[in-house]
């Protein structure tokens, strides 16, 4: 028997992804990993926090950082793909 897992399931009970997880630890190399994969930085959990949320309530400074730019260069890759 196989599974599919997507990278962002969401936890069924706890609303929480992957990528929030591991932000929220303070787990940099798997954040990056799940970035690279395509995981999404705007998901929410039940408490309306993203990762970006998780990472900063539990310090984690260099996540933070990571993610923001993360999210400033998709932003950057939208508005030139929409010829802005």
């Amino acid at each position: 028997m196989s599974y599919v897992c997507t990278v962002d399931y969401v936890h069924s009970e706890t609303t929480v992804t992957a990528l929030m997880v591991a932000a929220g630890r303070g787990f940099f190399g798997t954040v990056e990993q799940l970035l690279n994969m395509g995981a999404n930085v705007s998901a929410v959990s039940s408490n309306d926090w993203t990762a970006l949320d998780w990472a900063r309530k539990f310090e984690q400074h260099d996540i933070v950082e990571l993610l923001e730019t993360h999210m400033y260069v998709r932003n950057i890759y939208v508005l030139i793909g929409n010829g802005v």
